[in-house]
């Protein structure tokens, strides 16, 4: 007996403008702790915030010469889905900001201070303060989750295919014949993001290509086992 009304009640779910993930890289980038370092690689990545914080060192890989996070369940964490294992390439920036959180980082975890390798990792408090941040920092509503609206919108103005974007960002396979093979590589993934970031960088004055940090990323594994 509910009456459908012609009011749409749904809240429309905007990204970030080019303005504002400038000032949230420049903000980061000056304060370089370690919830700026997450903030700045879920921007980059897309990926949500649970998966970040979860992450150890040792899911900081190479894959076929690609510096890559590798989101993955292990003891108490767990994933939101199965598609979310997954494997995602680092455009230039992300990872140097990687590399920071890792020289950072005094344990096997990636970010201590939400995750002790023991119980689960609290993606809860993580998202509640880093949105919190990103509010006030931008006079806006939008939050951490806000990244993974505005990582949809960048492939999609980069003409990204939805299988491709959903390989990604662990999207859900939309027909059987996307679980088949084992999916595209990592070089054509980092070349979906190099393109879907680059107009921002050339907003902000800072060619993408540019790219120092792998020889110091791959120095960094030195003693773990990737």
């Amino acid at each position: 007996r509910i009456r459908p009304t012609k009011r749409d009640d749904a809240k429309k779910r905007l990204s970030y403008t080019f303005d504002e993930l400038a000032l949230i890289r420049s903000k980061c980038l000056e304060i370089n702790d370690d919830i700026r370092h997450l903030i700045l690689i879920e921007m980059y990545t897309g990926a949500r915030i649970g998966e970040i914080v979860g992450l150890r060192k040792q899911d900081c890989v190479f894959v076929q010469k690609v510096p890559c996070l590798q989101i993955t369940a292990y003891d108490k964490r767990t994933l939101k889905t199965s598609n979310s294992n997954i494997v995602i390439p680092l455009i230039p920036e992300a990872q140097e900001v990687v590399l920071r959180a890792i020289r950072q980082s005094e344990t096997e975890a990636l970010f201590p201070r939400y995750n002790n390798l023991v119980d689960k990792p609290r993606a809860d408090s993580a998202s509640t303060y880093a949105s919190k941040w990103l509010k006030d920092l931008t006079l806006s509503d939008k939050t951490t989750h806000t990244f993974r609206h505005t990582m949809r919108d960048l492939f999609r103005n980069a003409n990204i295919t939805k299988d491709l974007q959903d390989e990604i960002h662990g999207g859900a396979k939309q027909n059987i014949a996307d679980t088949y093979g084992e999916g595209s590589s990592v070089k054509r993934k980092l070349a979906a993001l190099r393109k879907a970031w680059n107009p921002f960088f050339k907003f902000i004055g800072q060619p993408i290509t540019v790219n120092k940090s792998e020889d110091a990323f791959h120095k960094n594994q030195i003693g773990f086992d990737f």
